[in-house]
């Protein structure tokens, strides 16, 4: 925390870690090959030499997966307890539109922490954009 005091106020900024670590994350373990041969698996986006995509072999926090040989096939909706939608579906092929299991999901082990900035004036809460044109405003 980082307290200042400028002409009576006191300015306070702090930066506390927030985990962010998702429930699950993409398994590049995870291979199927429907009745007709294709083959479906994650990829990194453009994870290639040239932008291409790439099969994943690994898992890192940092890198977008995709399955671009799947698409989803959205045929309704349903609502939690807590009234919010979700999409009720499947996967099919994008080339011969057969069924495929959904991507495989596996635990996400892998912390991951983003920067929670609070700001305060005089022991009120403010927005980072308040705080900073505060104390622009004081500057001579």
């Amino acid at each position: 925390m980082t307290m200042t005091r400028i002409d009576g106020d006191v300015f306070e900024a702090t930066c506390d870690p927030i985990e962010v670590t998702s429930i699950s994350r993409p398994d590049p373990s995870w291979k199927e090959t429907d009745a007709n041969g294709h083959v479906h698996q994650w990829y990194v986006e453009g994870g290639g030499p040239d932008g291409s995509h790439i099969a994943a072999t690994s898992y890192s926090p940092l890198t977008r997966y995709i399955t671009p040989t799947l698409v989803w096939v959205k045929y309704g909706v349903g609502y939690y307890e807590d009234g919010s939608e979700y999409e009720i579906g499947h996967y099919e092929c994008a080339q011969c539109r057969e069924r495929v299991r959904s991507p495989g999901l596996t635990a996400d082990t892998n912390r991951v922490y983003i920067p929670g900035r609070r700001y305060a004036i005089n022991g009120q809460p403010v927005s980072e954009d308040e705080f900073r044109r505060r104390v622009e405003s004081l500057k001579p």
